[in-house]
């Protein structure tokens, strides 16, 4: 589309002052027009006339109104004959009346039939329906096109157009390429492969540009939810505040009912639109499909790996653009279930509340079986999809997929029970179902709902075990902490072989260093234990007979030496056959020697016994 440029008139030139223009003002927007109406009456004065439209232009309502004489509908009805001649062939104004001038317009009034008027407006009819209806307003409602914002093209669709040109000039030369190809006898797999390569570039240039296009159709769509949402979130907040006056609160209700149908609107045509799309990306590659297999049906026996390949590769894609388009039905259903529920429960008490509830409740049941039925086509798909893949996977990938495909068929026979289910509840009348829609959400979902109540009751249980168990090992560990816990001493035969071990090594240790009264161990012999104690009276007796004698000193002076004698190579003998059988006794000098005892008194004699009287008695014989 070839654009021109109109520059609002300002001394410093932007480039965002530049707007965008129509090179043809018949636009197809303009010419979808649905109801017109061209309404004709009489004016302030019998000599003028108004000319009214009514209708629907671009999916807008639009009204115009133009005020004028009888001398100016000649003058147009001449000029539009003169721009569509052929098209107005045919069409003749109704015969208009002379306005008298001067002073015959007071002597002679003008005197206009009502039936003039309904005859123009069949004259405008006709001329819409013979020319466009945007030339008739061009024409006799000039002064509303006076202004340049009607020849200006809006940012938004010249973008629009533009992706969908470049979507149409892909599409035209992906014609021409399957048509040129169609009915093709290939000489080899090598032309095959090429066109392949050739289609596949096309189609992936298209999908690039669809993907493109669907972007900027949903962004708008997209904003407005979230700015639609935010207003809602702040009109309930103002409607729940306690503070406000009743009034205001009032209003602020009814500000979040419109943002929230505004944004069930828009959620609405996300949905039509990605709807919209994933079934022209099915239907493109099922196209591909179907083509594959049929060059693969032409060719048998010289298809290759690399065609294969392919051919898995499309089906893969046809299989995720089928899901992804259940998913989004599955989504929408979903919404439109809540929504009925919603409106289940926003049902006023009255004479037909009773009809009215059980309408709801039959409507909610049919998008409820729907949703079923999609969500079984689901997973119908997703176990096709994991069936191809299991074919091209080895070790634990394709154990996984293995697995979801045993659980699969059980999810498919609940999901029929349920719809089994919700079609019964649909065809029993409302009075007689066991479980309402309204009272408990639905029968289906009983089970469900009881087995949800289990686990979180089950669950609570667990964390408040677990609570517990922590709590009594914290408090035993706080006791132990105050109180600790004293090692008892157990006899050496209940001790544990490594105990005793170490405890004898310390006896030892502690033995070389102890004090001479130490009683010998019952490990060591009775000799050791005899000649140890003989050592041990030597030399008590030398050091009470030495203890008044001069002492000989080293001229080094670091020792002292006890005088020499009979007796001391006796004890030396004594002493070298102590040291074979039991460790040194420490130096004296470490450890000196303690006093002896004092001795115990002697006990005095006992005394004699006492004298035992003896009486002889003497009697008369």
């Amino acid at each position: 589309m070839e654009l021109a440029a109109s520059v609002i008139t300002s001394p410093d030139i932007d480039e965002s002052e530049w707007v965008p223009l129509q090179n043809k003002f018949s636009d197809s927007r303009l010419d979808e027009t649905d109801g017109h109406v061209f309404t004709i009456t009489q004016g302030a004065a019998a000599s003028r006339l108004v000319i009214r439209f009514e209708g629907r232009i671009d999916g807008e309502n639009a009204a115009f109104s133009e005020n004028m004489s009888f001398e100016k509908m000649a003058a147009l009805h001449k000029q539009i004959t003169e721009l569509y001649p052929n098209e107005t062939a045919g069409i003749n104004i109704p015969t208009l009346p002379i306005v008298p001038s001067g002073i015959w317009s007071y002597l002679r009034p003008l005197y206009v039939d009502s039936k003039l008027y309904v005859e123009l407006g069949q004259y405008l009819t006709a001329l819409a329906a013979k020319c466009s209806v945007h030339s008739v307003l061009m024409v006799f409602f000039a002064d509303a096109f006076s202004s340049p914002s009607v020849y200006e093209e809006k940012w938004n669709d010249l973008n629009k157009k533009k992706y969908l040109d470049a979507q149409a000039a892909l599409q035209k030369e992906l014609d021409v390429l399957l048509t040129r190809c169609q009915g093709t006898q290939f000489k080899s797999m090598a032309e095959l492969h090429d066109y392949y390569d050739s289609e596949d570039l096309a189609i992936c240039e298209l999908e690039k540009v669809t993907e493109k296009l669907q972007s900027f159709q949903l962004r708008p769509y997209e904003d407005l939810c979230e700015l639609s949402q935010r207003q809602r979130e702040e009109a309930a907040t103002k409607a729940n505040d306690e503070t406000a006056s009743a009034p205001e609160r009032l209003e602020a209700l009814t500000e979040e009912r419109a943002h929230h149908e505004t944004f069930l609107e828009a959620r609405e045509a996300v949905y039509d639109a990605t709807v919209e799309h994933y079934r022209g990306v099915a239907e493109r590659l099922e196209c591909r499909l179907l083509r594959a297999k049929e060059d693969k049906e032409h060719v048998s026996k010289a298809w290759d790996k690399r065609a294969e390949g392919r051919l898995v590769t499309i089906e893969n894609k046809l299989n995720n653009a089928i899901v992804q388009l259940l998913r989004v039905q599955c989504q929408r259903l979903t919404d439109q279930k809540d929504h009925a529920l919603l409106d289940m429960a926003l049902v006023e008490e009255g004479p037909g509340m009773e009809a009215e509830l059980e309408e709801k409740e039959n409507q909610v049941y049919r998008v409820q079986a729907k949703l079923y039925e999609t969500q079984l086509r689901l997973l119908e798909e997703d176990e096709h999809r994991l069936r191809l893949q299991v074919n091209y996977v080895e070790g634990s990938t394709q154990a996984a997929i293995q697995k979801k495909l045993t659980i699969l068929p059980s999810k498919a026979s609940k999901l029929r029970l349920k719809l089994q289910a919700c079609r019964e509840a649909l065809n029993t009348p409302a009075d007689k179902r066991s479980i309402r829609v309204g009272e408990s959400y639905s029968a289906q979902f009983a089970v469900q709902k009881k087995e949800d109540i289990t686990k979180r009751v089950e669950e609570r249980k667990n964390q408040a075990r677990i609570e517990q168990r922590q709590k009594a090992i914290q408090r035993v560990k706080e006791y132990m902490e105050k109180n600790p816990v004293v090692e008892k001493q157990l006899p050496p035969r209940y001790q544990k072989p490594s105990q005793r071990q170490d405890q004898g090594h310390r006896a030892n240790r502690s033995r070389q260093y102890a004090t001479p009264t130490a009683t010998p161990t019952a490990s060591r012999s009775s000799s050791a234990a005899s000649i140890t104690a003989g050592v041990y009276k030597k030399r008590v007796q030398i050091n009470k007979h030495t203890a008044n004698k001069p002492k000989a000193v080293e001229s080094s002076g670091s020792s002292e030496k006890l005088a020499t004698g009979p007796m001391d190579a006796k004890l030396q003998e004594l002493a070298a056959v102590a040291k074979t059988l039991s460790p040194p006794p420490p130096p004296p000098s470490s450890l000196p020697l303690p006093p002896l005892p004092p001795p115990a008194p002697s006990l005095p004699p006992p005394p004699p016994p006492p004298p035992v009287a003896m009486t002889l008695s003497t009697s008369p014989s």
